[in-house]
């Protein structure tokens, strides 16, 4: 996954974010989940493939501190892109259930499909921290999407 971050960015909701510019900084991530406290007044895109290793149906959450957008795309194009969750103020970290809108539905996939993922986490100041769950088959409790089943963009 690819971590693009914006620092110095004030401001409470995604849309502060300036993702079109260039980003103050990108990093590369080993699973779904960036690197907690990492500062104040920033705001982070990431995005890649979530790549399923079983054909089924999966949910997906958000977990994060501030505000907090999760899209999923029915197809490797962001182009087709849905939001299926989000956050308005915050989680505590990993904490997948504060919210129902912070979780989708089912949505289904294909084993080695690329289904492009896009997150966005707008962070004033405190604690931060941005993580994505998921379950589906074989994956009973709801834990962050590992490297084996994510992709760069």
């Amino acid at each position: 996954m690819t971590r693009d971050y914006w620092t110095g960015i004030t401001g409470d909701t995604i849309a502060s974010i300036p993702v079109g510019t260039t980003p103050t900084g990108t990093t590369s991530l080993t699973s779904l989940k960036a690197p907690s406290n990492f500062g104040d007044n920033y705001g982070t895109r990431i995005r890649g493939y979530i790549v399923p290793s079983t054909t089924g149906t999966y949910t997906f959450s958000v977990a994060g501190d501030n505000a907090c957008e999760l899209w999923i795309s029915t197809t490797s194009s962001p182009a087709n892109k849905v939001l299926v969750g989000y956050i308005i103020d915050y989680t505590p970290e990993d904490n997948w259930s504060t919210y129902s809108y912070q979780t989708s539905g089912n949505i289904s996939m294909v084993a080695g499909q690329s289904y492009y993922i896009e997150v966005l986490q707008k962070e004033s100041s405190g604690g931060d921290h941005l993580s994505v769950g998921w379950t589906g088959p074989g994956i009973g409790t709801r834990v962050v999407v590992p490297g084996s089943n994510i992709a760069p963009f």
